[in-house]
Protein backbone atom coordinates (compact mmCIF):
# COMPACT_ATOMS: atom_id res chain seq x y z
CA UNK A 1 0.00 0.00 0.00
CA UNK A 2 1.15 3.53 -0.39
CA UNK A 3 0.97 3.70 3.41
CA UNK A 4 3.50 0.92 3.59
CA UNK A 5 5.16 2.61 0.56
CA UNK A 6 5.91 5.48 2.90
CA UNK A 7 6.47 4.07 6.31
CA UNK A 8 9.20 1.46 5.01
CA UNK A 9 10.85 4.77 2.44
CA UNK A 10 10.83 6.90 5.55
CA UNK A 11 12.04 4.77 8.15
CA UNK A 12 14.79 4.22 6.22
CA UNK A 13 15.98 7.47 5.74
CA UNK A 14 14.99 8.56 9.03
CA UNK A 15 17.81 5.57 10.43
CA UNK A 16 20.41 7.48 7.21
CA UNK A 17 19.79 10.57 8.75
CA UNK A 18 20.45 9.92 12.47
CA UNK A 19 23.63 7.64 12.02
CA UNK A 20 24.95 10.25 9.62
CA UNK A 21 23.62 13.12 12.35
CA UNK A 22 21.93 15.16 9.47
CA UNK A 23 18.18 16.80 9.46
CA UNK A 24 15.23 15.43 8.26
CA UNK A 25 12.07 17.59 7.63
CA UNK A 26 8.49 15.93 6.95
CA UNK A 27 5.56 17.71 5.42
CA UNK A 28 2.03 17.04 4.74
CA UNK A 29 0.14 18.71 1.84
CA UNK A 30 -3.57 19.14 1.02
CA UNK A 31 -4.97 20.41 -1.92
CA UNK A 32 -8.03 22.22 -0.75
CA UNK A 33 -12.01 22.81 -2.71
CA UNK A 34 -11.48 19.46 -4.88
CA UNK A 35 -15.24 18.58 -4.08
CA UNK A 36 -16.08 21.98 -5.86
CA UNK A 37 -13.91 21.89 -8.75
CA UNK A 38 -15.20 18.45 -9.38
CA UNK A 39 -18.98 19.83 -9.04
CA UNK A 40 -18.08 23.08 -11.01
CA UNK A 41 -15.77 21.04 -14.01
CA UNK A 42 -16.87 17.86 -13.97
CA UNK A 43 -14.72 14.45 -13.49
CA UNK A 44 -12.37 14.32 -16.50
CA UNK A 45 -11.04 17.97 -16.21
CA UNK A 46 -10.80 17.67 -12.04
CA UNK A 47 -8.82 14.53 -12.69
CA UNK A 48 -6.67 16.70 -15.18
CA UNK A 49 -6.15 19.22 -12.74
CA UNK A 50 -4.99 16.93 -10.21
CA UNK A 51 -2.74 15.47 -12.31
CA UNK A 52 -1.15 18.97 -13.30
CA UNK A 53 -0.43 20.11 -10.32
CA UNK A 54 0.60 16.60 -9.14
CA UNK A 55 3.18 17.02 -11.73
CA UNK A 56 4.30 20.84 -10.42
CA UNK A 57 5.08 19.26 -6.78
CA UNK A 58 6.86 16.47 -7.84
CA UNK A 59 9.05 19.19 -9.91
CA UNK A 60 9.34 21.44 -6.94
CA UNK A 61 10.97 18.04 -4.92
CA UNK A 62 14.54 17.20 -4.85
CA UNK A 63 15.21 13.31 -6.14
CA UNK A 64 16.88 12.71 -2.73
CA UNK A 65 13.19 13.32 -1.38
CA UNK A 66 10.86 11.04 -0.59
CA UNK A 67 7.55 11.83 -2.09
CA UNK A 68 4.12 9.79 -1.79
CA UNK A 69 0.31 10.71 -3.27
CA UNK A 70 -1.21 9.14 -0.63
CA UNK A 71 -4.85 10.44 -2.33
CA UNK A 72 -5.50 12.32 -5.25
CA UNK A 73 -5.77 15.56 -2.79
CA UNK A 74 -3.03 14.22 0.03
CA UNK A 75 0.85 14.48 -0.35
CA UNK A 76 4.11 13.57 2.39
CA UNK A 77 7.65 14.52 1.37
CA UNK A 78 10.16 13.38 3.28
CA UNK A 79 13.01 15.39 3.15
CA UNK A 80 16.62 14.55 4.26
CA UNK A 81 19.97 16.33 4.46
CA UNK A 82 17.72 19.43 3.99
CA UNK A 83 21.22 21.52 4.18
CA UNK A 84 20.79 25.23 3.11
CA UNK A 85 17.47 24.41 1.85
CA UNK A 86 15.17 25.48 4.30
CA UNK A 87 12.43 22.77 4.33
CA UNK A 88 9.61 25.39 5.66
CA UNK A 89 10.95 27.59 2.13
CA UNK A 90 10.58 24.46 0.00
CA UNK A 91 7.07 23.64 1.75
CA UNK A 92 5.91 27.17 1.23
CA UNK A 93 6.81 27.37 -2.36
CA UNK A 94 4.48 24.21 -3.11
CA UNK A 95 2.05 26.14 -1.45
CA UNK A 96 2.57 28.98 -3.62
CA UNK A 97 2.79 26.63 -7.21
CA UNK A 98 -0.93 25.32 -5.79
CA UNK A 99 -2.09 28.08 -5.65
CA UNK A 100 -0.75 30.22 -8.55
CA UNK A 101 -1.92 27.23 -10.87
CA UNK A 102 -4.81 29.04 -13.71
CA UNK A 103 -7.69 26.53 -13.93
CA UNK A 104 -9.35 27.39 -16.93
CA UNK A 105 -13.16 26.19 -17.94
CA UNK A 106 -15.78 27.67 -20.10
CA UNK A 107 -14.04 30.68 -20.03
CA UNK A 108 -13.37 31.21 -16.48
CA UNK A 109 -10.17 31.29 -14.57
CA UNK A 110 -9.91 30.28 -11.31
CA UNK A 111 -7.62 28.39 -8.54
CA UNK A 112 -7.09 25.99 -5.94
CA UNK A 113 -5.21 26.32 -2.93
CA UNK A 114 -3.04 24.16 -0.23
CA UNK A 115 -2.60 23.63 3.43
CA UNK A 116 0.06 22.10 5.23
CA UNK A 117 2.18 20.92 8.25
CA UNK A 118 5.90 20.35 8.53
CA UNK A 119 8.29 18.91 11.41
CA UNK A 120 11.85 19.19 11.53
CA UNK A 121 12.47 17.92 14.79
CA UNK A 122 15.62 17.19 16.46
CA UNK A 123 16.30 13.55 15.94
CA UNK A 124 16.83 10.90 19.07
CA UNK A 125 17.59 7.59 18.86
CA UNK A 126 13.87 6.84 20.33
CA UNK A 127 12.08 8.70 17.29
CA UNK A 128 10.36 6.63 14.87
CA UNK A 129 8.88 7.87 11.63
CA UNK A 130 5.36 6.71 12.35
CA UNK A 131 5.30 9.33 15.01
CA UNK A 132 6.35 12.15 12.94
CA UNK A 133 3.70 10.65 10.56
CA UNK A 134 1.46 11.64 13.49
CA UNK A 135 2.49 14.71 14.89
CA UNK A 136 2.57 16.23 11.24
CA UNK A 137 -0.77 15.17 10.69
CA UNK A 138 -2.23 16.99 13.51
CA UNK A 139 -0.12 20.33 11.94
CA UNK A 140 -1.85 19.68 8.53
CA UNK A 141 -5.17 19.12 10.67
CA UNK A 142 -4.73 22.67 12.32
CA UNK A 143 -3.68 24.82 9.15
CA UNK A 144 -7.54 23.27 7.43
CA UNK A 145 -9.14 24.28 10.85
CA UNK A 146 -7.92 27.75 11.02
CA UNK A 147 -9.77 28.02 7.80
CA UNK A 148 -6.57 26.49 5.24
CA UNK A 149 -4.67 27.86 2.66
CA UNK A 150 -2.06 27.94 5.83
CA UNK A 151 1.27 26.46 6.33
CA UNK A 152 1.65 25.19 10.00
CA UNK A 153 5.16 24.69 11.12
CA UNK A 154 4.71 24.58 15.35
CA UNK A 155 3.25 21.98 17.15
CA UNK A 156 -0.48 22.90 17.77
CA UNK A 157 0.44 22.75 21.35
CA UNK A 158 3.13 25.26 20.95
CA UNK A 159 0.45 27.69 19.43
CA UNK A 160 -1.28 31.06 20.45
CA UNK A 161 -3.99 30.12 22.95
CA UNK A 162 -7.60 30.32 22.30
CA UNK A 163 -8.81 34.04 22.45
CA UNK A 164 -11.61 36.33 22.21
CA UNK A 165 -10.69 36.30 18.59
CA UNK A 166 -11.72 32.97 17.72
CA UNK A 167 -15.00 32.09 17.68
CA UNK A 168 -17.16 29.47 15.73
CA UNK A 169 -19.21 30.52 12.35
CA UNK A 170 -22.30 29.76 14.41
CA UNK A 171 -21.36 31.86 17.47
CA UNK A 172 -20.40 34.68 15.25
CA UNK A 173 -23.87 34.32 12.97
CA UNK A 174 -25.58 34.35 16.40
CA UNK A 175 -23.19 37.53 17.59
CA UNK A 176 -24.83 39.06 13.98
CA UNK A 177 -28.66 38.09 14.88
CA UNK A 178 -28.13 40.03 18.13
CA UNK A 179 -26.46 43.11 16.89
CA UNK A 180 -23.35 42.75 18.28
CA UNK A 181 -20.94 43.77 15.75
CA UNK A 182 -18.05 43.60 17.41
CA UNK A 183 -15.99 41.14 14.83
CA UNK A 184 -12.62 42.10 14.11
CA UNK A 185 -11.19 41.99 10.50
CA UNK A 186 -8.82 39.13 11.69
CA UNK A 187 -11.82 37.28 13.11
CA UNK A 188 -13.66 38.39 9.79
CA UNK A 189 -11.04 36.48 7.61
CA UNK A 190 -11.10 33.21 9.30
CA UNK A 191 -14.82 32.86 8.94
CA UNK A 192 -14.90 33.68 5.26
CA UNK A 193 -12.23 31.56 4.56
CA UNK A 194 -13.93 28.33 6.72
CA UNK A 195 -17.07 29.15 4.57
CA UNK A 196 -15.36 30.01 1.21
CA UNK A 197 -15.70 26.60 -0.34
CA UNK A 198 -19.20 26.26 0.76
CA UNK A 199 -19.77 29.53 -1.72
CA UNK A 200 -17.89 27.91 -4.28
CA UNK A 201 -19.87 24.43 -4.23
CA UNK A 202 -23.19 26.75 -3.90
CA UNK A 203 -22.01 28.53 -6.64
CA UNK A 204 -21.50 25.89 -9.46
CA UNK A 205 -24.52 23.71 -7.85
CA UNK A 206 -27.05 26.51 -8.04
CA UNK A 207 -25.51 28.02 -11.07
CA UNK A 208 -25.35 31.21 -9.10
CA UNK A 209 -23.36 33.30 -11.41
CA UNK A 210 -21.03 34.79 -8.86
CA UNK A 211 -17.92 33.65 -10.10
CA UNK A 212 -16.36 37.48 -10.14
CA UNK A 213 -17.77 38.28 -6.81
CA UNK A 214 -15.84 34.91 -5.83
CA UNK A 215 -12.43 35.62 -6.92
CA UNK A 216 -12.59 39.05 -5.35
CA UNK A 217 -13.48 37.17 -2.17
CA UNK A 218 -10.86 34.92 -2.53
CA UNK A 219 -8.18 37.63 -3.18
CA UNK A 220 -9.51 39.36 -0.03
CA UNK A 221 -9.05 36.07 2.29
CA UNK A 222 -6.29 34.89 1.06
CA UNK A 223 -2.99 34.60 3.40
CA UNK A 224 -0.34 37.11 2.93
CA UNK A 225 2.90 35.93 0.99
Amino acid sequence: SRYQQLVTGGEALLSRCREMRQGLAVLKLRIEHVGALYHKTGEAMAREVLRELGAKITHETRRKDLLVRMTVTDFVVVMPSTGILDPEELAKRILRVVRHHVIEFEGQRFHLSMSGGIIAPRLQAETTFEALLAQVAERLDHALNEGGSLLVSVDVTEAAPESNDRIRLDEATERLKKGDMAINRTLLLGLLRKVFPLLVFANARLRLDIDRALRKLHEAIRPPK
